[in-house]
């Protein structure tokens, strides 16, 4: 596989990247993390890029890799450890590259056997390595990411729409809220007038008893009528019996005066005389 293949390095490179102090072992063994075996296992790593591949490749786990990492006396592991990725990055840049180009070859099978292969392109890490090695001319502020002015209105024109929409329906509910306020307000306004009244019910029944029972006493001491029935508060005066609330310019009806009854109409056609 292509993460086996060990890269051929100068000596003034592999120096560079195995140039670190390794760390020590409280009780070395030879089956353990050896310096010659941490020095291989950072240039695995800067070989493939991925840990646990690595440390399988020296015969060791990952989590001893890991355990050496966060060691007290680790510090200078940990930077070769680092120097190696980034060279491991750079390696995948690389096949990232060929991939790209070159496509990835993919078997043709036919009933069920394999009879030839294909090249297949990723159109998708093609466009991610223009934009990453090219960020000016594939970039998100090249002009092949630039929208036209026209999209550009139109999308305008629809988020102002989508605020007008918005606003408009906060409107609307600002204004249902407050009429349920108001309608509350309203009938609270409405229940305490109606508790008043029923309180007072009693009390203004008392007063309009007695104010017709003073109408009726006032009457019965002035001789204006006898026994009256209570639920006639007003009855017809007698006749020729002055009213005693008579007021100047009274309009009285056909048949009565100041003095009550008027006396009848002669019979016949008035005869004037001089």
């Amino acid at each position: 596989m292509i993460h086996n293949l060990r890269i051929v390095r100068t000596p003034a490179q592999r120096a560079k990247l195995l140039a670190f102090k390794p760390v020590p072992r409280e009780k070395p063994r030879s089956d353990g993390w050896t310096p010659e075996r941490q020095r291989a296992f950072v240039e695995a790593l800067a070989d493939c890029g991925i840990v646990s591949r690595a440390a399988k490749m020296v015969g060791m786990s990952s989590e001893g890799a890991y355990a050496l990492r966060r060691h007290p006396h680790g510090r200078s592991f940990s930077d070769a450890w680092t120097r190696a990725q980034d060279v491991g990055v750079q390696r995948l840049s690389d096949l990232a590259f060929e991939r790209a180009i070159e496509g990835v070859p993919v078997p043709v099978y036919y009933q069920g056997q394999v009879v030839g292969e294909r090249r297949w392109f990723d159109n998708r890490l093609l466009m991610y390595v223009l934009r990453h090695n090219d960020p000016d001319r594939y970039g998100t502020g090249s002009p092949a990411y630039r929208l036209s002015p026209a999209t550009v209105a139109k999308l305008r024109a629809e988020w102002e729409q989508e605020r007008l929409m918005a606003e408009s329906a906060k409107r609307k509910s600002r204004h249902k809220d407050l009429s349920a306020r108001l309608e509350g307000l309203y009938q609270n306004i409405l229940a305490r007038e109606q508790a008043e009244w029923e309180r007072a019910a009693p009390e203004r029944e008392r007063k309009e008893r007695e104010a017709h029972e003073a109408r009726l006493a006032e009457r019965a001491a002035v001789g204006l009528f006898g026994p009256v029935d209570p639920l006639n508060l007003r009855p017809p005066l007698p006749p020729h019996i002055p009213s005693p609330h008579a007021k100047p310019g009274h309009e009285w009806p056909r048949g009565w005066g100041p003095q009550g009854r008027l006396p009848p109409e002669p019979d016949g056609p008035a005869i004037r005389t001089f």
